[in-house]
């Protein structure tokens, strides 16, 4: 999230569409930033007016649910599809914090267009539609996935198959064409490929790794990234299953959902369509253990479905009914809401692995913390700190604006945000090698020389994501002398860099806060430490260990792709490295953790 509050600071600060650093940003669409830095101008600069943007489209979401659920069935099953929504503790805890809560607005707001227009046959609402996806898409380009949705409706219509409807399609893909042109168009110039210019970095990434794969491979991974996706790999915290108490039911509502399809039911074909375009995203997110968040449009349809397959068994249990004994009318909606008030029991009091009930929302609402006597002082931005916003005020009252800080992440964004965007931020270097999606490294560029500051692994054995990080004091200072780096900052969560600031007579400690957490060094000349001892972070040491145990094959390629060409270590010194105390007293290196105050 700290990316799009900072992007929207330069917005906002006519510094234009740029990162902290001052480049150019192409990974991602503008609008959402547009629409921070306009909060920013309407309500001033703040955490909470960023957040206001958010927090807006987390209402939308459920009316535009309840606007399809009213417009193809009945407003019963739109108000309940909401309801449920609204209860649910990990629908708030995912939609409140992060970008993909905005999008999926648009996404719904196409499909009720495209059904409108398909209806009506009129060129300016197949316009409209255009329009509303493209809005879309320039908030996430994942939006894309469902520009096919017209066509395969057609598809499976033959009523729809005429030339109005025809025309009507060409206008709606033209007019979103052209509106994601203005931001397509400026990347191919600048040197893009056409994927990554249509999908960004990452859709790109996902479609270069099916391209190169065999069907048979494609296929599988497909099977298993869905799998993943709802019942969890090695690691399944981010699952389905794992954050929602009632995903077993989203099941057997995508099942009622099919069967109404091939009834030729049109919410039913709308919603398998919808969930057929979105699931080589549900594998990607699946395969790679990302948050489930990324999908909040797959979970408001779910809601979506479940509460049509709710109304249509309560129906059904009624017809079945009335055929043997005589039903009174007041009937029918006591049962509907004693099934909707059950589910909304189990969200709010429930409690699965991840899903924590909707009472620790309400718990922890601001109304409650207010009523507690409880501060509410920046309570939805855990990075977004008072102690960030003591470190930003000094750096805006004693460093020259303009300056050029070096700033170890987490700590940059916050940082950056308080400090008024007056300076240009570079993040601290993080070398890295991975086997994520494909084997893939950054700054990696021939075998470093010279001491090594320190390495880590970032995640753990069981995440796809993992990958080794190793800093050597030649790429560091690359990185100082190229951006021209006037200060160095460290944050709490890599506080064990200062070990090799404060024993470089190359740095100079001017400020630092909270005892030691973050601390401040003015650059005064780039000096090596030829007797450094690499420091080495203990999760590193269990990850190599974890390595030799269970995957010996994938160690094997990390000495061969990682630390050979790049820090000139064989196996035996990785295997020795992998041997080390963790009491911090071993000879060569010394083990020290994230987080912990030096």
């Amino acid at each position: 999230m700290g990316f799009y509050i900072n992007s929207a600071l330069n917005l906002f600060a006519g510094k234009g569409y740029t990162s902290m650093d001052g480049s150019s940003i192409t990974i991602r669409a503008p609008l959402f930033p547009w629409m921070m830095a306009g909060s920013f101008w309407l309500l001033g600069v703040s955490v909470w007016s960023a957040f206001w943007v958010v927090r807006v489209f987390c209402i939308l979401g459920p009316l535009a649910v309840y606007w399809l659920g009213e417009r193809f069935v009945g407003k019963w099953v739109g108000f309940l599809a909401a309801l449920l929504i609204l209860s649910s503790y990990s629908m708030n805890f995912w939609s409140y914090t992060h970008l993909d809560a905005i999008w999926p607005v648009f996404v719904l707001l196409f499909v009720g267009l495209v059904h409108r227009a398909l209806d009506t046959q009129k060129p300016p609402v197949f316009a409209l539609a255009g329009l509303a996806l493209a809005l879309g898409y320039w908030t996430k380009e994942a939006s894309i996935l469902f520009l096919p949705l017209p066509f395969c409706l057609i598809a499976l219509d033959k009523g729809l198959r005429n030339r109005r409807v025809v025309i009507g399609l060409c206008i709606l893909v033209a007019c979103f064409l052209l509106a994601i042109s203005l931001w397509v168009f400026p990347l191919l110039f600048s040197g893009h490929d056409l994927y990554t210019a249509l999908v960004a970095e990452k859709g790109a990434s996902m479609l270069n790794a099916g391209i190169v794969m065999s069907p048979l491979a494609l296929v599988k991974g497909y099977m298993v990234g869905l799998l993943d996706y709802y019942w969890g790999g090695s690691d399944n915290s981010q699952s389905l299953r794992a954050n929602f108490v009632v995903a077993p039911l989203f099941l057997v509502a995508w099942l009622f959902c099919g069967l109404k399809a091939i009834q030729n039911d049109r919410l039913g074909r709308s919603l398998g369509v919808g969930l057929l375009l979105l699931s080589p995203y549900m594998a990607y997110v699946g395969h790679n253990n990302l948050r489930v968040g990324h999908l909040i449009i797959l979970l408001l349809l779910s809601y979506l479905a479940l509460a049509w397959f709710l109304i249509e068994t309560t129906e059904g249990m009624l017809n079945l009914m009335k055929k043997r004994l005589k039903m009174p009318g007041w009937l029918k909606p006591v049962m509907t809401a004693s099934l909707t008030s059950a589910l909304i029991v189990v969200q709010v009091f429930g409690a699965g692995e991840k899903d924590k009930g909707s009472l620790l929302v309400m718990r922890e609402s601001l109304i409650s913390r207010t009523l507690a006597g409880k501060d509410n002082t920046l309570r939805m931005v855990n990075l977004y700190n008072e102690r960030d916003r003591e470190v930003g005020e000094w750096i805006r009252l004693n460093i020259p604006q303009g300056s050029s800080l070096m700033i170890s992440s987490p700590g940059d964004r916050p940082i950056y945000f308080y400090a008024h965007a007056k300076y240009r931020v570079i993040s601290m270097p993080m070398p890295f090698f991975t086997f994520y999606n494909t084997a893939q490294s950054t700054a990696i560029n021939g075998r470093a020389k010279g001491p090594v500051v320190f390495l880590t692994a970032w995640s753990p054995l069981n995440d796809p994501r993992n990958w080794i990080s190793a800093l050597p004091e030649e790429v560091l200072h690359a990185a100082i002398k190229k951006y021209g780096v006037d200060y160095i900052i460290t944050d709490a969560w890599l506080n064990f860099l200062t070990l090799y600031f404060d024993q470089n007579a190359g740095f100079k400690k001017i400020k630092e806060f909270d005892k030691g957490a973050i601390k401040i060094y003015r650059v005064l000349e780039l000096r090596s430490s030829s007797k450094f001892e690499p420091l080495v972070v203990d999760r590193l040491i269990h990850y190599l260990r974890e390595l030799y145990k269970s995957e010996p094959m994938k160690l094997s390629l990390y000495v061969k792709y990682f630390f050979e060409p790049y820090l000139g270590w064989n196996a035996d010194r990785v295997r020795k490295l992998a041997g080390i105390a963790l009491d911090g007293s071993s000879r060569g290196y010394r083990v020290v953790a994230c987080g912990k105050i030096y």
